[in-house]
C-alpha cells in the first residue's frame, strides 16, 4: 500500500510538472527572446567617419516583412493600431529610423552630418531612454521624431501621452543646447560725469549650456573691460560665459575698437545618417555638436571727451604778465595741473577730460598782488575750450622818510627808508 501511495504521488507530480512547463515556457521564451533583441544585435551599416550602425532585426530573419521595412521588432499600440520598428543604435547610442517606407539598411554605408533642427533636438533629448528604457519608450520616441517630420499624422499618435510628451518638449525647446550670443554689438561711448570716463552699454551675454563655458576677446592699450561686479580687465581678456560687460576709457580716448569674441560654447545638435546609394531608411540621434561659437563684429567707437583751458594774466595796468604760476583743480579739490603763464602772459592746458574744475594762482611776480580769487569753469560738450582772463593788482610804491631837529635848528632828510613795494 505504501508503495502504491508512492507512486500515485510521483505520478501526480509528474503532470502537475508537465502542466507548468506548457504553460511557463512559453513566457520564458519571449523574456529570453526580448533580452536578446538587445544583446544579439546585427552589424547592418557603418558610417564615413567610422562608426558601426547595429539593429535588433537580423536581415535575413523572417521577421522581416517581404518589402525589407524594419517594421515588425520593437512594438507599441496606438488606437488598437500597432506600429514596429528595429531597434538601431549607431556607436551603441540609441538612433531611430525617419523613413520607415524605405527599406531596412541592410550594409549600407552612411554619411554623417549635423541636422540642426531644435525640435527634433528636443525630442531626442527628452526621449529614449531619458523617457524610460522601455520598449514603448523607444516607439513613442521614434512616432514622435516622425510625426514632427510629417511622416505620421494619426491623431491617436499624437494624443498617445508618452509621444504627446515628446510633441510638447519639441515646441518648448527646453533642452539645453549650448547657446551664445551677445546683443548690442555695435556701441558708442558716452561720458559718465560720476566716473570720469567714456563708457559704452553693456554688452548683454545670452548663455545656455549644461557645462561652465568662457568667452575671450583682446582690447588695445587704453580701453578696459568691466563686469558688473565692478572688476576690471585689460589686454586679453576671459570671462564666464555669461557675464555681461562694457568698455571703458578716458576722456582723451579716441578710436573705434573691434574685435570678436570667441567661445568653447559648442552648440548641441542632432546627427542625421544618410545612405549613400539613396536607397535605404535615414537616421537620426542625438550627440552632435557645431564647432565653438563666435560673435564677430563687436564695436566700440570712443570720441575725445575732454577740451582746454587757457588764461590770460594781465595786471591791472594792463601789463601782459609772464611767470605767474597756477594751478587747475578738480571738484574734489585734487590737483590737476600746474603750469606758469609764457612772455605773452599765457597758459594752456589741454586733455582736460569732461567735468568741473577750478583755477587758483599759486604765485605772483613782483610788483603784482597775489589774485586769491577762484576761478571755476567746466569742460564740456558745448565748452570744450574755456579762456580765462585774471587779472592782478599793481602795487603802488611808497617812499617814507624821517626828520631830524640838527643843533643849529636847521632841518634836514636823512637818507631815505625806501620800501617800494608794500605787498
Amino acid at each position: 500500500m505504501k508503495l502504491n501511495k508512492s507512486k500515485s504521488i510521483f505520478a501526480v507530480l509528474t503532470i502537475l510538472a508537465v502542466i507548468m512547463q506548457i504553460f511557463v515556457s512559453p513566457f520564458a521564451g519571449v523574456l529570453k527572446a526580448k533580452a536578446a533583441e538587445v544583446s544579439n544585435s546585427y552589424q547592418i551599416g557603418t558610417t564615413d567617419t567610422g562608426l558601426v550602425i547595429r539593429g535588433s532585426v537580423n536581415p535575413s530573419s523572417h521577421l522581416l516583412k517581404s518589402n525589407g521595412n524594419s517594421t515588425g521588432k520593437w512594438s507599441a499600440w496606438y488606437g488598437g493600431y500597432e506600429t514596429s520598428t528595429a531597434y538601431i543604435t549607431v556607436d551603441n547610442k540609441p538612433a531611430f529610423c525617419i523613413n520607415p517606407n524605405l527599406p531596412y539598411p541592410i550594409n549600407q554605408e552612411y554619411a554623417q552630418s549635423i541636422y540642426k533642427d531644435e525640435g527634433i533636438y528636443n525630442i531626442l533629448y527628452y526621449g529614449y531612454p531619458h523617457n524610460g528604457t522601455s520598449e514603448k519608450n523607444y516607439v513613442d520616441t521614434y512616432v514622435a521624431l516622425n510625426y514632427y517630420l510629417g511622416t505620421f499624422d494619426s491623431p491617436a499618435m499624437a494624443n498617445d501621452a508618452g509621444v504627446k510628451f515628446l510633441l510638447d518638449k519639441a515646441k518648448a525647446k527646453t533642452a539645453p543646447l549650448g547657446k551664445f550670443s551677445i546683443s548690442n554689438k555695435v556701441q558708442k561711448a558716452h561720458w559718465n560725469s560720476s566716473t570720469k570716463r567714456q563708457e559704452t552699454d553693456w554688452y548683454n551675454t545670452t548663455w545656455e549650456n549644461d557645462t561652465k563655458n568662457y568667452q575671450s576677446f583682446s582690447l588695445p592699450t587704453g580701453v578696459k573691460a568691466v563686469t558688473r561686479d565692478g572688476k576690471e580687465y585689460t589686454g586679453a581678456v576671459k570671462l564666464d560665459a555669461d557675464q555681461d560687460f562694457k568698455l571703458v576709457a578716458s576722456g582723451t580716448y579716441t578710436n573705434t575698437v573691434s574685435f570678436n569674441v570667441s567661445t568653447d560654447v559648442r552648440q548641441k545638435s542632432s546627427l542625421k545618417f544618410t545612405p549613400k546609394n539613396g536607397n535605404a531608411q535615414n537616421l537620426l540621434s542625438a550627440g552632435g555638436f557645431s564647432d565653438p561659437i563666435a560673435v564677430t563684429g563687436v564695436k566700440a567707437t570712443f570720441e575725445v571727451q575732454a577740451g582746454s583751458m587757457k588764461v590770460i594774466k594781465k595786471g591791472n595796468d594792463g601789463k601782459l604778465l609772464p611767470g605767474v604760476q597756477f594751478e587747475i583743480k578738480d571738484e574734489s579739490g585734487k590737483s590737476i595741473a600746474k603750469g606758469t603763464t609764457n612772455a605773452n602772459g599765457e597758459w594752456s592746458q589741454s586733455n582736460l577730460s569732461y567735468g568741473n574744475y577750478v583755477l587758483v594762482e599759486t604765485h605772483s611776480i613782483p610788483g603784482y598782488k597775489l589774485n586769491t580769487k577762484t576761478y571755476p569753469f567746466t569742460i564740456g560738450a558745448s565748452t570744450q575750450n574755456i579762456t580765462l582772463n585774471v587779472v592782478n593788482e599793481a602795487l603802488v610804491p611808497k617812499i617814507q622818510t624821517t626828520a631830524t631837529d640838527q643843533e643849529d635848528g636847521d632841518k634836514s632828510l636823512e637818507p631815505l627808508k625806501k620800501s617800494l613795494y608794500s605787498r
